[in-house]
């Protein structure tokens, strides 16, 4: 006898046990349940069949099943509850745990949906990368596809090959293991085999981190010569990873290198360096062979408690030239530190010690060895003492040179006090006192007549500031404010507090400008404090627009414009500021900013410093970016009058212009190029790259000239090719953080 019952145009429901069947609902149910220890098949389909007979279960018309985190789609089903087999046929789909999908015409499982044989078979994984095979054996984990093909690419209706895919004799694929295992594999562009192995392995598309080459660069560089180098990378823990980096030149050789990234409950641990025995040009014309030649980067941080925290940074390299001729970095000084810091509300505290290398070719003096170097600062609650607040200071620095070279060491403390006043007029005063007790200590300092010398020295500096500052706004229309805000300043403290016999460590060069014009002290630093008493004034106005910003080039929505312009007058007639910093006269020379963004797509920054006299220009800062639908521009331009740069004899004049543009789909270009303006400049340096992507490719060709000389480095080209195959290896896996450190 055949017992049935169906619902038609309706849904019906059938919770079945993968067990045998020891009861069966009634024909007038909605559905069939079994209770049992397996994990039950939940079926959904528009016609349920059964067939007491055989005890099968035949289900049509847009069949779902459910077992535990899988979900089996299809057109007919037909459940074998004796054997425990299910059979699938017509747009089958199966959707995993993973959120993977596979596709088959016709498929036979086990009822837990865990084993079993499938016809022309396809996986799609969740970014999109595929395999497709004419038959597969499903057993757990292990999917095994017989005449398979994997690709991540996207097949165009006009073509009927990938750009990229790798063709198999047999594939595994192992879900846990998280595996891609390939026999007799053919690796095929756009449909052609261009290389082959028995052999191939790599981790499935869902993997973020995992032990393998990396993404492999060559090109040719007019220093090394063709170069070849192909990182890569080992997991060795979540908590840590590591990648070798073997560098390969015609000129210098097998360079080996390498990273080691570690994090830890409380800090997190960075290393990276690279050697290679090489000659080396050295500057007086000779050759030194086989040396070797190498470079040691670290960071290094841990969190000691809630408020103090300890780190390191290590720069530092065998020569003057070996980073700028592997392109490593372009910095002239490399600065190591070992410091600790204490933060907590209002109060601050460092104590570091610092290690420089002077890599500049025309510098001649040792770089100082400064330990320790202390900075200390607390602050009251405002409105604490008298209406204001106090605030009190601790700032060290110790240097050592050796060689009979100067040694110094500076100890100051400050206590201070300020207060500011919002009056019923709109008018915003400040007034600010400080007093500085400052000791010196320095050897072996060169005197202008030959000869050195020591002093021991202590100064104390009263200092004292008033400004007053009018903020005047007024509504011009509905979405525009005008403002304007005159400021004024009187600073007084002694005079002649500087000891010219005192080395000068710390304020050699003033960058006096539109955001100190108001400090109470323009050097950078204190072995040179500013003296007697001088007033600054300067006006800021602008607009502001109340709409919120917009992405249109011609649009002042949320946009902003301001201009200020200032100056100041010392009254003395003697200040110890040098020729061309702007505040060597009595009257200074004009600073002033003006910047322009009126809308999210433009943004321009202008600095400048005018002559006191002719208005002649002293210096142009320029800083121009825009951003506007897949199109980024920015130029930078600065301009220095010879008076401005000290023991320099000429103007600088350099402009850097830099391009992104990703407009046109799937392409990137990417250029910057800078000039040096002056009569004697030209290209300082230039490059280009083109970059082709999609979504299982990126081609990226860079060029780049470099145009300066050094002892070991000629100006010359650099080119580079870098082939990324998406899914099977990044040369940015996603390891550990993108911000592995953060900011200090």
């Amino acid at each position: 006898m055949t017992g049935k019952f169906g619902l038609y145009g309706a849904t019906a429901l059938l919770l079945v046990s993968t067990m045998t069947a020891t009861s069966f609902a009634q024909e007038t149910t909605d559905s069939v349940a079994e209770e049992t220890k397996a994990s039950p098949l939940l079926i959904n389909a528009d016609e349920l069949r059964y067939e007491d007979q055989n005890q099968t279960i035949i289900a049509s018309g847009n069949v779902e099943i459910f077992q535990g985190d899988t979900i089996l789609h299809a057109d007919k089903i037909r459940y074998d509850q004796e054997k425990g087999i299910v059979t699938a046929s017509g747009n089958i789909e199966i959707i995993e745990k993973s959120g993977n999908v596979i596709f088959a015409d016709e498929i036979e499982l086990t009822d837990d949906l865990k084993q079993g044989f499938v016809d022309s078979i396809q996986i799609l994984f969740t970014n999109d990368s595929k395999f497709a095979a004419a038959s597969g054996d499903i057993t757990g984990d292990v999917t095994t596809l017989s005449k398979a093909v994997y690709s991540p690419c996207k097949v165009c209706a006009e073509k009927k090959n990938p750009l990229w895919q790798i063709r198999a004799d047999k594939i595994y694929h192992d879900k846990k293991k998280k595996d891609v295992i390939y026999k007799n594999a053919r690796f095929e562009v756009l449909g052609v085999p261009v290389a082959y192995t028995p052999y191939f392995s790599h981790p499935d598309p869902t993997v973020e981190r995992r032990t393998g080459f990396l993404t492999p660069r060559f090109g040719s560089d007019s220093e090394l010569g063709t170069f070849f180098t192909n990182d890569f990378y080992i997991d060795i823990d979540p908590d840590k990873d590591m990648t070798l980096s073997p560098f390969y030149s015609e000129e210098d050789g097998l360079m080996l290198g390498g990273e080691w990234r570690q994090r830890f409950e409380q800090g997190a641990l960075k290393i990276n360096g690279a050697g290679v025995v090489a000659d080396r040009a050295m500057n007086d014309g000779t050759v030194d062979n086989d040396a070797f030649r190498g470079y040691l980067f670290a960071n290094a941080r841990v969190d000691l408690t809630d408020d103090w925290r300890g780190g390191l940074d290590v720069q530092t390299t065998t020569d003057d030239d070996f980073l700028r001729r592997y392109n490593i970095s372009d910095e002239d000084i490399l600065k190591s530190r070992l410091y600790v810091e204490y933060l907590n509300d209002r109060d601050y505290a460092d104590i570091s010690g610092y290690y420089f290398e002077d890599l500049r070719p025309e510098s001649n003096e040792d770089a100082p060895l400064a330990v320790p170097v202390i900075q200390w600062e607390k602050y009251g609650q405002p409105g604490q003492l008298l209406g204001g607040r106090w605030v009190v200071g601790v700032d060290t620095a110790k240097l050592e040179r050796g060689n009979d070279e100067t040694d110094s060491f500076r100890f100051s403390t400050k206590l201070g006090w300020q207060k500011e006043t919002f009056h019923q007029s709109g008018l915003v005063t400040s007034l600010e006192l400080q007093n500085w007790i400052e000791g010196f200590s320095a050897q072996n300092i060169a005197l202008e007549g030959g000869g050195t010398t020591d002093t021991d020295d202590v100064r104390v500096q009263p200092i004292g500031q008033i400004k007053a500052r009018l903020p005047i706004s007024k509504n011009i229309s509905d979405t525009l404010n005008h403002y304007i805000e005159p400021t004024v300043s009187f600073t007084a403290t002694t005079t002649n507090a500087n000891d010219s016999v005192v080395p000068n460590e710390d304020s050699r060069e003033t960058e006096f400008d539109h955001t100190n014009i108001f400090s109470m002290n323009r050097y950078t630093g204190r072995d040179r404090v500013e003296t007697g008493q001088w007033l600054s004034w300067g006006v800021r106005t602008g607009l502001n627009s109340f709409d919120l910003p917009e992405n249109d080039f011609f649009s002042f929505a949320g946009g902003e414009a301001s201009l200020f312009l200032g100056q100041s007058y010392h009254f003395d007639n003697d200040n110890d500021f040098a020729e061309g910093s702007g505040l060597e006269d009595k009257t200074s020379d004009f600073v002033g900013n003006l910047n322009i963004r009126p809308n999210n797509v433009l943004n321009v920054d202008y600095s400048f410093r005018l002559d006191n006299q002719d208005f002649r220009a002293r210096k142009h800062d320029v800083d121009l970016s825009l951003d506007f639908d897949g199109f980024a521009f920015n130029t930078e331009y600065l301009f220095l009058d010879n008076s401005v740069i000290f023991d320099d004899i000429e103007d600088r004049e350099e402009i850097t212009f830099g391009m992104d543009y990703t407009r046109l789909e799937n392409w990137k270009f990417a250029g910057e190029y800078t000039r040096d303006l002056t009569s004697n400049g030209g290209t300082v340096d230039s490059a280009l790259s083109i970059t082709y992507y999609n979504e299982c490719i990126a081609l990226t060709l860079a060029a780049k000239r470099d145009g300066t000389d050094r002892t070991d480095i000629s100006s010359g080209n650099s080119i580079s090719l870098t082939l990324d195959l998406l899914s099977l290896g990044n040369t940015n896996p996603a390891v550990l953080s993108q911000d592995l450190f953060g900011e200090k």
